[in-house]
């Protein structure tokens, strides 16, 4: 449990890294990044409900990265 939290918590340095790294691609992004987080967070309900839990952690993971590269984009 206490890995799952590190693991997630390590997400919000990996989305500013992204957005640091891909500057030039943050606006036009900025549409796919609002889609893949909404994607990401429903996916990650239907894991956690059926008890896939890596399924869930690594879509939360890819949530809470685009989450950070949304807001870096504004």
């Amino acid at each position: 449990m206490v890995t799952d939290i590190l693991l997630l918590v390590l997400a919000i340095p990996a989305g500013f890294l992204l957005s640091w790294m891909a500057k030039d691609e943050l606006k036009e992004g900025k549409k796919w990044f609002k889609a893949l987080f909404v994607i990401s967070l429903v996916l990650t309900g239907v894991f956690w409900v059926y008890g896939i839990s890596y399924a869930a952690l690594t879509s939360a993971f890819v949530a809470i990265v685009s989450l950070v590269s949304m807001i870096k984009s504004r």
